[in-house]
């Protein structure tokens, strides 16, 4: 028996059990547990007082429920959280807050993912691949010479919040020839040079990119962040990308600048509401590109989150520092 091991129990919806935990990191988990922590197939609603009782670490993912007060009185021994998804801010209140206790996030997994796609985005985007499909349905053709501001050369994309997707985006765009802006209030000029960005506001970003990719959390305070002001500011022939939240948005806005300027192309994987309804103009719109919340985790995707859960796992038990933690501050800047 290993000295390592713990009473570990999986806390979420049987569906995202499946999903995020595989075949490998399950017997991982399995094997520094008293008992199968997947014993109730990860439906936390099926856990017994015992369970909860005995519980010493937990294993969380989409559908986990709320550690609030009343729930985490039911599991006095409770040393770690393990959330294999993004944002904690659905499973954590201020009671646990106040108990100290670590609780792991699988959001830089999540964030590999959306900046692979949003990396794809903008340069179909800059190449103005969307737009230039539709022109080859049925008998339509259009010569390469007749589409306009088709460019990725001496670009310049602009990243509105450099959160562990935004620098992965920024990361991803150094090897080509273009210029990367990013506006963010949190970011240091130290921080900036490292990731190759020039800081402006967002004003400028707008005003000045030939692609704006949207990466910013959703908080009271961004609640319809970018509105028509902005959107209208935008190049001839730029590109809108918004891989984050809709609601960031202002959509009634943004419906009026992408109606008078067709130029601009908006692609959107995240609408407010969501799905768009469907009367929405964005589903007509013909400079409107819509794709159904895709460029997060999903299928075999989604075992990395566990994987990463695995690994704080290890480095728990062994006394090192934990790599995916998320403090108290960090959740409040980025919940």
């Amino acid at each position: 028996v290993m000295s390592t091991q713990r009473h570990i129990l999986a806390l979420l919806s049987a569906d995202s059990a499946e999903k995020i935990y595989g075949p490998e990191v399950r017997k991982v988990f399995s094997s520094y547990s008293w008992s199968d922590p997947f014993r109730h197939d990860g439906d936390w609603k099926r856990a017994t007082e015992d369970d909860l009782e005995q519980c010493q670490i937990i294993l969380g993912g989409w559908g986990s429920p709320c550690l609030d007060s009343d729930l985490l009185s039911k599991i006095p021994n409770l040393e770690l959280v393990l959330y294999g998804a993004g944002t904690v801010r659905s499973i954590t209140s201020d009671a646990f807050w106040d108990r100290q206790i670590p609780i792991c996030s699988a959001v830089s997994a999540n964030a590999i993912p959306v900046a692979d796609f949003t990396l794809a985005q903008i340069i179909l985007g800059l190449k103005q691949a969307f737009q230039t499909v539709g022109l080859h349905h049925g008998e339509k053709h259009t010569r390469i010479r007749e589409i306009p501001y088709t460019r990725t050369y001496q670009a310049k994309v602009g990243i509105v919040s450099l959160g562990n997707i935004g620098r992965l985006v920024a990361e991803r765009l150094q090897p080509f020839d273009l210029e990367v802006f990013a506006y963010d209030p949190f970011v240091s000029r130290s921080d900036a040079d490292r990731l190759g960005v020039n800081m402006v506001d967002l004003d400028t970003l707008f005003k000045t990119c030939d692609a704006v990719s949207v990466h910013t959390p959703e908080l009271p305070e961004t609640f319809g962040l970018i509105g028509y002001p902005l959107l209208a500011s935008m190049p001839r022939g730029s590109v809108f990308i918004n891989t984050s939240r809709g609601s960031v948005i202002n959509e009634p806005e943004m419906i009026r600048a992408l109606t008078e300027r067709p130029d601009i192309q908006a692609l959107l994987d995240v609408t407010f509401p969501e799905p768009a309804p469907p009367d929405s103009p964005l589903r007509k719109l013909p400079n409107v590109f819509l794709t159904p919340h895709i460029s997060g985790s999903h299928g075999r995707e989604c075992h990395r989150m566990g994987y990463y859960m695995q690994q704080d796992l290890e480095n728990y038990l062994v006394g090192r520092p934990l790599s995916y933690q998320i403090s108290h501050t960090q959740f409040l800047r980025s919940a």
